[in-house]
């Protein structure tokens, strides 16, 4: 992408982050017509370019946002959405023969929907639970089946994460505008709603530290001080900041593991000296940035980030348990998987499960766990797929030079937050793409019709 591009596509999208913080309610107006208008692209281009990738990575970066404004008619809308998207974008490009393990992956989920189906008492919330737990597993599937081995050059790499970060960023200037100082919003050391926009903590946090490792990468690409490389820097340190803010933890801890397998993988081992060298300017900013971030947030908190961090309460005693009640609810789910190991209890049934047997009502924010629970020894043979087929598969060659970074993602956001985003799923399927010009920078000799694809492509 130009930088002219992305310069008028980063402002637009600062433009309307400013816009919906005053106006929350004209996401609404947003959301309708940008469905619209990249169903169009995908449809009048046939999917050439990966439209329907591009659409579901803009959609990802975009869904806490458009949940948190109330601009979705559905919880799980953008989620729907991104299935939409890359079915339209699979009957244009096709199966590949070697994919077809992901359907097998799509078929072991639904055993324990029929089992669900029968076993959730109360008939009116068969199809909230079921569809809730199974629409970012399906989302997975679907992406999978469209990313799996997809060539593509870095040029068109980095363009998906462009149109991933670009909603990212306008989350980021929402929240700084919208919520309210951290001064008058943070009274203790539990995840916080006030300063996560009034929307789930853990949510945003997970947002914000993919939008801090994107940046990064855009941060570190950029040889050249200009205009885009400063504001990708203060976008890098903006949703550090925010994501801090939250007091949730998973998401800051996960984007700092993204950013090290990166630079373990990509940088020391894939470049030359002179260009490590010069790599060492964005590992200095970064480092000076997160010490000043932290810092600022922790006197705005007056010092309860750390206590945050370091597992204690507001008074700085150490907690007793740092999982914050998460360990009990794995506990209650590895007795649902002991009661029921070749089954499963059922889809979206571990809740009910939960209650009857422990009395306890709380969602679980273990994905591992709930298939193991939820689908028996489907959920085992599902998680070795997920786990094994994206290894096998770069070990005969394939390349990526986010694969650790994205497959860290998704395994440890399903850990901590579950599937409640469609950002797992998606960037599980970034992961199986192939690069085959992993050479940053360079654009396709045909580059003048590439960049006349964009100027339709982009959102704005």
């Amino acid at each position: 992408m130009r930088n002219e591009q992305y310069l008028t596509l980063l402002l637009f999208h600062i433009g309307l982050g400013v816009i919906l913080a005053v106006l929350p309610s004209l996401s609404r107006i947003y959301l309708y017509p940008a469905i619209a208008y990249w169903l169009y692209l995908i449809i009048a281009n046939s999917d050439r370019d990966n439209q329907a990738l591009l659409a579901a990575a803009y959609f990802t970066g975009a869904e806490v946002l458009f949940r948190s404004t109330g601009a979705v008619p559905l919880y799980e809308f953008v989620k729907y959405a991104v299935i939409g998207f890359l079915l339209i974008g699979l009957l244009y490009r096709g199966l590949r023969r070697n994919n077809s393990i992901y359907l097998v992956y799509i078929l072991l989920l639904f055993p324990a929907v029929i089992i669900g189906a029968y076993t959730i008492e109360d008939p009116a919330a068969i199809r909230k639970s079921i569809t809730f737990n199974l629409s970012g597993p399906v989302a997975l599937g679907i992406a999978a089946l469209y990313c799996s081995g997809r060539k593509m050059s870095a040029w068109q790499t980095d363009r998906v994460l462009v149109m991933l970060c670009l909603p990212i960023a306008m989350m980021c200037v929402y929240l700084m505008i919208f919520t309210p100082s951290l001064e008058d919003s943070v009274t203790g050391t539990s995840a916080n709603f006030a300063a996560s926009g009034g929307f789930g903590p853990n949510q945003v946090s997970t947002i914000m530290g993919l939008g801090a490792f994107l940046f990064f990468v855009r941060f570190s690409q950029n040889q050249q001080l200009n205009l885009i490389k400063i504001l990708d820097g203060i976008f890098l340190l903006l949703c550090a900041f925010r994501g801090l803010a939250t007091f949730s933890r998973g998401g800051m801890l996960v984007a700092a593991i993204m950013i090290s397998l990166f630079l373990g993988t990509h940088w020391f081992f894939s470049v030359r000296s002179r260009a490590q060298l010069s790599s060492a300017r964005p590992l200095v900013f970064l480092a000076v940035g997160v010490v000043v971030v932290w810092a600022y947030t922790s006197v705005a908190t007056g010092g309860l980030l750390d206590n945050r961090y370091l597992n204690k309460n507001a008074a700085g005693v150490v907690k007793s348990d740092i999982t914050t009640g998460r360990a009990q609810l794995l506990d209650t789910e590895i007795a649902a998987f002991m009661s029921e190991p070749f089954w499963g209890v059922g889809a979206g049934v571990i809740k009910q499960y939960r209650q009857e047997n422990f009395g306890v009502n709380a969602a679980s924010h273990n994905e591992v766990s709930r298939l193991l629970s939820e689908h028996g020894s489907f959920g085992i043979a599902i998680l070795l797929l997920l786990l094994f087929i994206p290894l096998s598969r770069r070990l005969q060659g394939e390349t990526n030079p986010y694969f650790y970074a994205f497959f860290f993602f998704y395994f440890a956001t399903i850990n901590h937050s579950s599937m409640r985003l469609a950002a797992p799923a998606v960037v599980y399927g970034l992961c199986l793409l192939h690069e085959t010009n992993p050479v940053r920078g360079e654009r396709p000799e045909d580059d003048d019709a590439h960049d006349d694809a964009l100027a339709i492509d982009s959102p704005a």
